[in-house]
């Protein structure tokens, strides 16, 4: 008499992801890497050993990166788990060539804006700007505060700014008769 026994493992093991992962890009790049990902929790049924993969690339780009996750049994039974990598570019635009302030005493005086010298570099896009112009009426001086501005995203560096002051100090004393 013989007896035959056959034992088949046929359940999947289960796995559960790590936490999503959200991260900055790595300075002056618009990629990241050595993300720390975490472990996946795994269980089996059979009690044997569980071999876990994922499929994570060396370097991840920015946005949202799917990393899937498998479990697999002693059996070849599998099952996976899919965790998101999002990947933020959060690192400001630089910006070189900022003229600096200048001063003069009546509006005339105020030269046309000149954004000419004014660059900007990003670590994952284009940097484009925008030119503001404000007049700011002080209630001491007796002519506007006039900003011409050209503003580029990020930092918030000012590429070029024209202040127009009043020579008030020249004005007061006119008014007091030390100057014609």
């Amino acid at each position: 008499m013989s007896q035959s026994i056959t034992v088949g493992d046929t359940t999947a093991p289960t796995i559960s992801c790590p936490i999503d992962v959200l991260t900055n890009t790595d300075l002056g790049l618009c990629t990241v890497s050595n993300a720390v990902l975490g472990s996946p929790t795994t269980s089996d049924t059979s009690g044997g050993h569980v071999t876990v993969i994922n499929d994570a690339p060396g370097t991840f780009p920015t946005g949202t990166n799917a990393v899937v996750w498998t479990a697999t049994d002693g059996c070849g039974n599998s099952s996976s788990c899919t965790q998101q990598v999002i990947v933020v570019d959060r690192e400001p635009p630089t910006i070189n060539g900022c003229p600096t302030n200048l001063t003069v005493g009546c509006a005339s005086a105020v030269p046309a804006p000149d954004v000419s010298s004014v660059t900007a570099t990003d670590n994952c896009s284009a940097v484009t700007g925008e030119l503001a112009e404000r007049h700011d009426h002080q209630p001491d001086l007796p002519e506007p505060v006039h900003t011409v501005a050209a503003r580029l995203p990020g930092d918030g560096c000012l590429g070029q700014q024209r202040h127009l002051h009043p020579d008030h100090h020249r004005r007061r004393r006119d008014r007091a008769g030390y100057h014609q």
